[in-house]
């Protein structure tokens, strides 16, 4: 389940009693996934934004949105976003795998002739990602951006320090 609230987290919308997760429609599986965790029938949609396909999912569920308050993920989190209490520390590793399922990317910078991984995690919080940063022992920086902030994890020693399989 933290795995679930890490990818809530970055692209989830709680409104009212109602949980939306909309995705670009290649990513339909992640929804898929969803909807088996949550043992859940709810449709997923497709629609067109802009010339782009999406998918999204909506739960319908007072008591999903209410467990949901209880781990800092509330209507309209977007900029307010903070690490969920109640989470210990034995689930960091899934929570931030499906929050950067959700908002982070790893690309290769070129240094000469080799290529090394960085690692990028998008956030509108500066605060929700301080507190990952602090979690992962402050290795990497945040950098502002006009409207969101990244994590940005480059040197090889950290990328190797940061394995946060099961």
């Amino acid at each position: 389940m933290a795995y679930l609230l890490g990818l809530i987290m970055a692209d989830g919308c709680v409104y009212k009693n109602t949980l939306q997760y909309t995705v670009a429609k290649k990513d339909i599986c992640i929804l898929e996934f969803i909807n088996k965790e949550f043992k859940s029938n709810y449709p997923i949609r497709f629609f067109l934004n802009n010339g782009k396909d999406g998918v999204k999912l909506i739960f319908h569920s007072k008591t999903m949105v209410e467990d949901l308050y209880k781990y800092n993920i509330f209507d309209r989190k977007t900029g307010k976003e903070k690490y969920p209490k109640l989470l210990n520390n034995e689930l960091f590793p899934h929570f931030l795998r499906g929050f950067f399922d959700g908002d982070g990317c790893i690309t290769f910078k070129k240094d000469n002739k080799n290529k090394r991984p960085v690692v990028f995690i998008d956030c509108s919080s500066k605060i929700f990602l301080e507190q990952i940063r602090n979690k992962l022992s402050n290795i990497g920086y945040i950098r502002k951006n006009p409207t969101w902030y990244t994590y940005v994890i480059s040197a090889k020693r950290d990328i190797l320090f940061t394995d946060l399989r099961d």
